[in-house]
């Protein structure tokens, strides 16, 4: 892992500027936010899992390019999927929200990426050179949460369901909406899936099929396609 400043390409101005955290900043407020807060660089083939101990899984996550999964690992050895992020969903969520401090912190590379890790009291530690660029990247950070707040809500109301058949209506049904149709693809694989909805993979499965076999989804690999309506509603 490095500081991001050793490793800054003109391309990465244009690709910060897309991301929620830098909106409608200036290429001179970038590199001068990035020379002040340091941020940690770190590259991945498709894949490749990266595991962040406490001293960085606090830390502003932000997707350069690509597409990640973060996931926890408790004492245990319990992994829990969080979020899946790419350059377009909600980069620059700030997961030290949801205290993962005292937890390990995966970040698996579905393509090849680039992340940069930010310390969150480069934004709330008032510093007068940078005060104005501060200011403008706390507006956005407010504004990336509540996607996050979203999807949270949205996960522990498929969490709090009684059988993992519900759970995973409650699931689908969420993003048939987001896809604004009866048709869509979701993006997790089914050992992600089972990991997001706190189940058994295999129980996963026989509850996918039992759902198909009764007409009222059917689905290929990630595609979905929802039948019968009226039992979403």
């Amino acid at each position: 892992m490095k500081r991001y400043l050793e490793n800054i390409k003109a391309k990465h101005f244009s690709q910060l500027h897309d991301k929620i955290l830098f909106s409608g900043l200036s290429d001179s407020e970038i590199y001068t936010f990035i020379q002040c807060a340091k941020p940690y660089y770190i590259s991945l083939e498709a894949g490749q899992i990266v595991t962040l101990d406490k001293s960085y899984s606090y830390m502003i996550s932000v997707v350069v390019s690509g597409d990640v999964l973060i996931s926890s690992t408790d004492i245990e050895g319990n992994k829990t999927l969080i979020k899946s992020i790419t350059e377009g969903e909600s980069s620059g969520s700030l997961y030290s929200i949801l205290d993962y401090r005292n937890a390990l912190v995966e970040i698996e590379a579905r393509d090849d990426s680039e992340v940069i890790l930010i310390d969150p009291d480069s934004l709330f530690v008032t510093d007068e050179k940078i005060a104005v660029i501060q200011q403008k990247m706390l507006v956005n950070l407010i504004h990336s949460q509540r996607g996050l707040f979203d999807h949270l809500s949205k996960r522990m109301y498929c969490l709090t369901q009684r059988s993992i058949r519900d759970k995973i209506i409650k699931y689908l049904g969420f993003c048939s909406e987001q896809a604004h149709s009866n048709r869509f693809d979701i993006p997790l694989s089914r050992e992600d899936l089972a990991g997001y909805l706190a189940v058994d993979r295999a129980s996963l499965s026989r509850s996918l099929g039992e759902l198909k076999r009764e007409k009222i989804i059917d689905f290929n690999k990630n595609h979905f396609i929802i039948i019968d309506e009226n039992y979403f509603k």
